[in-house]
């Protein structure tokens, strides 16, 4: 075979290699195995990463590796992704086009974790819906992802009304599409329940969080539900319904497990330092007095310090 042969031979392999790998890369962080994900896409980038910045797949790995570097709690890491990422997709495509959208949506989630950009996010997450409503239509499953997001963005901003409507919208769009047991479905009815816990509707919020802890169970099977990282919010959620009904000894449990799956999705590397663990830990310092004699209050190194629940934990969205 002649060497000019050999090389695209070459090359094409290890396109498809690329593809291949950024695919099951999709299914790992789908499973919430955040770091095995992020390891296949770093060898995804390696093989792609010589077809340039503008390479369709180059645009989508850049992107997955943002978000899970953004799951990470790795923000700035992550920030640089998505730029590169938007760069890449506003220079391929028309500014219209879906992957610009999916490219906003993202800096939309990356803004949505900084408590002082919550503006930023909504303007994102709006630009990326009107861009997708004239591909799909309002009530397409992809716009439905971006309305969950855009609710969110609303409740941080206290516009709740607003974020009712969208998270109502984005529920249906998936019961009507998929049934009740889409996992995003489930992220959907987790903040539904994050809703009601803000306005004290603890019936309702129990109601949301225990489906969706049910559609969790379902979409993702027994060995992957327990270190699943929606898996871990919904069950803190539900602990919060616990201690607002004085359920103390319930609620550590349901702490303790949903600690154990974030620790189990982020790992040694990131779990100690992670926003959402480092918020468990605190709300188990809390909860020590209430539930344990005082000579067993020591809770994953430190001594508790004995107080009311003054100060509510907060609850975890899911976008």
């Amino acid at each position: 075979m002649l060497p000019e042969l050999q090389g695209r031979q070459s090359m094409a392999t290890s396109e498809l290699a690329g593809k291949a790998l950024y695919y099951l890369a999709g299914i790992q962080y789908d499973l919430g195995q955040l770091l095995e994900a992020k390891g296949t896409l770093d060898k995804a980038f390696m093989r792609l990463e010589p077809y340039g910045s503008t390479h369709p797949h180059v645009i989508k790995v850049r992107h997955s590796i943002g978000r899970v570097l953004l799951d990470l709690g790795q923000e700035d890491a992550a920030q640089k992704h998505f730029e590169q990422g938007l760069a890449g997709a506003q220079q391929r495509y028309a500014p219209d086009h879906p992957e610009v959208a999916w490219s906003l949506n993202n800096l939309g989630l990356l803004y949505l974790q900084r408590a002082e950009s919550g503006d930023l996010a909504l303007e994102c997450f709006r630009d990326a819906l009107t861009i997708l409503s004239r591909h799909y239509g309002g009530g397409h499953v992809e716009i439905s992802k971006l309305l969950n997001n855009l609710g969110v963005a609303y409740r941080r901003l206290d516009l709740r009304e607003q974020a009712a409507h969208c998270l109502g919208k984005a529920r249906h769009n998936y019961d009507r599409t998929y049934g009740v047991s889409h996992p995003n479905l489930g992220k959907i009815l987790c903040n539904l329940g994050v809703m009601a816990l803000d306005e004290h509707k603890w019936d309702s919020a129990e109601t949301f969080l225990e489906a969706a802890r049910g559609i969790f169970r379902r979409a993702y099977g027994p060995r992957y539900t327990l270190a699943h990282p929606d898996n871990g919010s919904v069950l803190h959620n539900i602990a919060l319904v616990c201690l607002a009904r004085k359920r103390f000894a319930h609620a550590e449990g349901l702490l303790r497990d949903s600690l154990s799956a974030l620790l189990a999705t982020y790992g040694p590397r990131y779990g100690s330092e992670h926003p959402a663990v480092v918020r468990m830990l605190s709300d188990l310092e809390q909860l020590g007095p209430l539930v344990l004699p005082h000579d067993q209050q020591m809770r994953w190194g430190r001594e508790v310090v004995p107080r009311d629940l003054d100060v509510a934990p907060k609850a975890l969205v899911v976008a």
